[in-house]
């Protein structure tokens, strides 16, 4: 027996020192960058916080990921509506807990909100990804100190081992010389609309990976998930805070298969969705489908000529809403 118990006790010991090894080698290099993609998610939030900070006056916020980056010109509707606009499309990667953080700061009481959501942030399982977990570990350890002791240890526990060595061997020789990648806010008007999407710029292999495109594998309805339950909470926050909020589809390619009841299922399921928590969806999802034609360089982002359409229709459907401004809660 006493044999077995010090197995046991051998057991837990090990297992110990390997998480507090591991919690060391993790403190040891937060804020410390290891990509490039992070680098420039954190330049798109740092200049479009700066962005929404500095308006004083109600106005318009497109929420998103990279679809209404490269799909909403908010340029465009400040100037027909006379109202502030910012484009606070980034990254579908951050999740809906990370995005409605962001937009959490950003807004305020008499403001609209504009979800153009990508089709996966429905679907949204609350796990955290490389990426997510990269940008937090890199450049927002706030954010990470913020959450619950249990989502903590999701963040924490999900970091990948390839990552952990990398922020150690960068805190190691952080007196390295390190090449910076540029930055993006070079690329962006002072709306938040990206400059960097030229159709005069598409070049061969932009063609090839376009026409390679495939659809996206959208089948059945959806049941409640927890990026749905996320969306209900920051309506809730929004209402409660005077701010209105309302629902439009991603920008994305046509392909006939979307017409096929399980994909068109799938649609339905969003908008009961948005019914049943009272938030208005403009348009239908295949208003925002166009041909391949009409994109840069992935199945989420227009050149600039499509985003010229997409934001005329947009703003059709749009209108009626800032009409009625002096209604919103």
């Amino acid at each position: 027996m006493k044999k077995y118990l010090g197995y046991l006790r051998l057991l837990v010991s090990t297992f110990l020192i390997c998480w507090v090894i591991f919690f060391g080698s993790v403190f040891y290099q937060l804020g410390v960058p290891t990509t490039k993609l992070s680098s420039w998610i954190n330049h798109l939030y740092v200049y479009k916080s700066q962005i929404a900070r500095s308006i004083q006056t109600p106005k318009l916020i497109i929420v998103s990921g990279s679809n209404g980056l490269y799909g909403i010109s908010c340029k465009a509707i400040s100037e027909e509506t006379g109202l502030a606009c910012v484009n606070g499309g980034t990254q579908a990667a951050m999740g809906t807990d990370y995005l409605f953080s962001k937009v959490r700061e950003w807004a305020k009481p008499q403001d609209i909100i504009l979800l153009t959501l990508e089709y996966n942030f429905y679907r949204d399982l609350g796990i955290p990804n490389d990426v997510l977990i990269d940008y937090v570990m890199s450049y927002d350890t706030e954010y990470l100190f913020s959450l619950k002791p249990l989502q903590q240890l999701r963040l924490i526990g999900g970091i990948p081992f390839v990552r952990l060595f990398q922020g150690i061997f960068k805190k190691i020789n952080s007196s390295l010389p390190e090449k910076l990648p540029e930055n993006p806010s070079i690329h962006l008007n002072e709306y938040g609309d990206t400059l960097r999407n030229k159709e005069a710029d598409i070049n061969a292999k932009l063609i090839e990976i376009i026409d390679a495109l495939e659809p996206f594998l959208l089948q059945g309805y959806i049941e409640p998930s927890y990026g749905m339950n996320n969306i209900r909470e920051f309506v809730k926050w929004a209402r409660e805070n005077g701010i209105q909020v309302l629902a439009t589809w991603p920008n994305t390619v046509k392909f006939d298969v979307y017409q096929q009841p399980q994909q068109q299922a799938y649609f339905q399921s969003i908008k009961d969705f948005y019914h049943e928590i009272g938030v208005p969806i403009l348009g239908e999802p295949k208003d925002f489908m166009y041909e391949k034609s009409m994109f840069y360089d992935t199945i989420y982002h227009l050149h600039d000529r499509g985003v010229s359409q997409r934001t005329r229709q947009t703003l059709d459907l749009l209108l009626p809403y800032l009409t009625d401004r002096k209604e919103f809660p």
